[in-house]
């Protein structure tokens, strides 16, 4: 047995009905995620990563400020995998609500879509290019395949909600409800000031007209 000598990988994990060929990242923000992900690591992991989605090996998933963490079902044990984006400060958050208020944004967040150009509306990236990741396996790699399992995974998700990708960097749904919920609610009121002030008029109207009849 030769110095260079490696074992052989294992087997692949066999897909589940109808994913056999499965794209991740259909939609733009899903793309852009799987962009920012297949520049993290290498073509192996991420092709092994690919396979584990497909076959649905990735379960557990749980939000947590800004983390978010899975269990992955391997060839050898399950593993608690973990992934992470730089979270915004309290400092930017502040002004990113403030931008969000004063954009037009307002109901494709409450019909859960996000706008292609929310970049240039809120004045920074939203994904960051510079992912954390931990896994329990022995790998070294960074994403091993687990964590590249979770990161296929998660595209698929941000596919159907994009507003996810506020959850990784630490924006809680609440809280980017209560952003745009107080938009609403500013503009609301107003309206129905105005609305109340209309009404004076109109009563103050009819009553001028019965005295003067």
């Amino acid at each position: 047995m030769g110095y260079w000598y490696h074992p052989p990988s294992a087997p692949r994990p066999k897909p589940v009905e109808g994913k056999r060929n499965k794209k991740f990242g259909l939609t733009p923000w899903g793309r852009r995620w799987i962009e920012v992900v297949e520049t993290e690591g290498d073509e192996a992991r991420l092709s092994r990563g690919r396979a584990y989605a497909r076959a649905e090996r990735v379960y557990d998933i749980k939000f947590d400020k800004g983390k978010v963490a899975a269990k992955v079902k391997g060839n050898s044990g399950t593993y608690t995998v973990s992934a992470e984006m730089r979270p915004f400060s309290k400092a930017d958050w502040k002004r990113i609500a403030v931008k969000l208020q004063q954009g037009e944004v307002a109901g494709s967040f409450l019909n859960n879509e996000l706008p292609d150009d929310i970049d240039k509306c809120i004045g920074v990236p939203l994904i960051d290019h510079k992912l954390t990741s931990d896994c329990s396996c022995p790998d070294w790699g960074d994403p091993c395949k687990h964590v590249a399992a979770l990161y296929y995974v998660l595209g698929d998700e941000i596919d159907k909600a994009p507003l996810i990708l506020f959850a990784l960097r630490g924006i809680s749904k609440k809280a980017l409800q209560s952003a745009i919920i107080g938009s609403d609610t500013e503009k609301t009121g107003s309206d129905m000031k105005k609305s109340s002030v209309r009404q004076k008029k109109t009563v103050k109207k009819k009553r001028n007209a019965k005295k003067s009849n």
